[in-house]
């Protein structure tokens, strides 16, 4: 499986828009990572790949993620909660109220934020330093 880079201006991989843009996904399920580029960012992506069916989009900001949302329609989007400012409570409330079929789990650093993102409608949330089992478990439960 090969990871997708998505910038402000779309996709990276014009084969790959062009794909997407007439619906062709060459079989598989797309995966959204909304994080800085980090390790997190890195290991998440190599669990990921580990999950067949799995094709996997990285993007580093709220504005490329709308990008890669409008583009590939995922089934399964990560946010890092590290993201600067409310711009991630933002899209939470557009992607429910454009009714996007999109599930979404948020990676928090504590428990605090843990809450909050369940209170902003997360589907589930993580705690960073997740085992492996507990991500293939939850991603098992998302999807179908």
């Amino acid at each position: 499986m090969s990871a997708i880079r998505v910038d402000a201006d779309g996709p990276v991989n014009q084969m790959e828009s062009i794909a997407a843009e007439n619906g062709i996904v060459r079989g598989g399920i797309w995966v959204l990572i909304v994080a800085e580029p980090c390790s997190l960012r890195n290991s998440l992506q190599a669990l990921l790949a580990t999950m067949p069916r799995l094709r996997v989009i990285q993007v580093d900001s709220i504005q490329a993620a709308w990008v890669a949302i409008e583009c590939y329609h995922p089934a399964l989007l990560f946010v890092d909660l590290d993201l600067p400012g409310d711009e991630v409570q933002h899209l939470l409330r557009q992607l429910s109220a454009r009714a996007y079929a999109v599930r979404s789990i948020l990676l928090a650093n504590d428990v605090q934020q843990q809450k909050w993102a369940e209170a902003a409608g997360a589907d589930m949330v993580l705690l960073k330093g997740f085992p492996a089992s507990r991500l293939t478990a939850t991603v098992g439960r998302l999807l179908p």
